[in-house]
């Protein structure tokens, strides 16, 4: 697919290419997870390798404190600069988590997609975090591994989609991040909502903000649906699968245009 992306006015206008998978494809992976968090870590690997992210691509990286791994899946660009895309896996033991966080885990395969498809200046690692709701735990390892010499230009959070349109966490989203997600969302015709969740808890996106990395977290909460987290209600019915699909129509897009344009 291409489209015709405008940012900064019309004398900016650049074309960007991107593929999309299918709303069946996306939808299957959504209906797919188990309610374990060890077989959401099993099923997310078989995601993963059917999309084509196999072998020394995709990596079940030990982590301290936890009995899952971080799942890793690197797409190799020019640069040894790196974006990273992260979602979490598990999910607490109140509801089936389809929302908190499948919603996200289950899109890393459909974007691995979307990016292998062009050539990349960026290398781009898709990651599946694993313990997010026991205090950050996969997050916070894999950021301590980091190696000094990888140079993580940002790092962007998928958690919670699907229940309205992609919402955006202002206050702690990179300035320059935030203004070219506005620019694509203004190409698809899309209103982008900011809602802060400083005050419902912490994500994946802290530790690398500790680590001066920026960040953006995408998300779909709103004052109606937060009592869904965390609770019996975080079912598959809640999910409206049109705003979900448009969300990751909205992503795949904003990770083809970072790699040109950040």
């Amino acid at each position: 697919m291409t489209i015709l992306l405008l940012a900064g006015g019309a004398a900016a206008a650049e074309e960007v290419k991107f593929h999309l998978v299918s709303k069946d494809v996306v939808r299957k992976r959504l209906e797919s997870g188990p309610l374990s968090n060890r077989d959401r870590g099993l099923k997310l690997q078989e995601l993963f390798e059917e999309a084509g992210c196999r072998g020394d691509s995709l990596e079940a990286r030990a982590v301290k404190g936890s009995k899952l791994p971080n799942l890793v899946c690197t797409l190799a660009g020019e640069t040894g600069e790196t974006i990273i895309v992260g979602a979490h896996f598990d999910h607490t033991p109140k509801g089936d988590g389809v929302v908190d966080n499948w919603s996200g885990a289950s899109l890393l395969p459909s974007l691995f997609t979307s990016l292998k498809q062009t050539s990349r200046r960026f290398t781009w690692q898709l990651v599946g975090f694993a313990d997010e709701e026991l205090g950050l735990v996969g997050s916070r390892d894999f950021v301590k591994k980091l190696k000094r010499s990888t140079e993580v230009r940002a790092f962007i959070n998928l958690d919670s989609l699907g229940l309205s349109p992609v919402k955006v966490w202002i206050s702690r989203a990179d300035k320059r991040l935030l203004a070219a997600l506005d620019g694509v969302g203004d190409s698809l015709g899309l209103a982008l909502d900011g809602v802060d969740v400083q005050n419902v808890g912490n994500s994946d996106s802290q530790p690398f903000r500790d680590r001066k990395i920026p960040v953006i977290d995408l998300h779909s909460i709103t004052q109606q649906t937060l009592g869904i987290l965390h609770s019996p209600k975080d079912t598959l019915a809640v999910i409206q699968f049109e705003d979900y699909y448009s969300s990751y129509r909205l992503i795949a897009l904003y990770l083809s245009y970072l790699d040109r344009s950040f």
